[in-house]
């Protein structure tokens, strides 16, 4: 499950269709058994995990849903490059590329406003150096695939 993360103009619905979930909203915690919902606020840090050991299925929506499709086919391309290296963290380029693309739609928690900068500056250099290449036919493969199950 994703870290703890902010959408800074969206608001996010989980509704448990089966299973549970463990969600952090701020410092409140709630474990959320199927058939609940928990809505999370703009702007709200939050984060979600399954503990139970047992498949969950939940029903996520979000409002505005501005590139959030994008943003889960590009996690998902990218999760599967980091598992085929057989590393454990993301690569950094890719990561900060990420988080520019998709700053819209999320932002961590911590010191938001310096990462945000931060993140805008590395992706900056990192494209005029010609290193996100990589990064962009990752996200490109990713686009295709929304297209061809359309």
């Amino acid at each position: 499950m994703p870290s703890s993360h902010a959408h800074p103009h969206q608001q996010e619905r989980f509704t448990v269709l089966r299973g549970e979930l463990e969600f952090r909203l701020g410092w409140r915690r709630l474990h959320v058994a199927e058939g609940g919902s928990v809505t999370v606020p703009p702007g709200r840090v939050h984060h979600f995990a399954n503990r139970s050991g047992v498949p969950s299925r939940v029903l996520v929506e979000t409002v505005p849903a501005l590139q959030m499709e994008g943003l889960l086919r590009t996690a998902a391309a990218l999760a599967q490059d980091q598992h085929r290296a057989g590393r454990r963290m993301p690569r950094l380029v890719d990561l900060v590329l990420f988080m520019r693309e998709f700053e819209s739609e999320v932002s961590a928690p911590l010191a938001q406003s310096l990462i945000a900068l931060a993140v805008r500056r590395l992706a900056s250099v990192i494209s005029s150096l010609g290193h996100d290449r990589r990064y962009r036919r990752l996200r490109e493969s990713s686009a295709c695939l929304a297209d061809e199950q359309a």
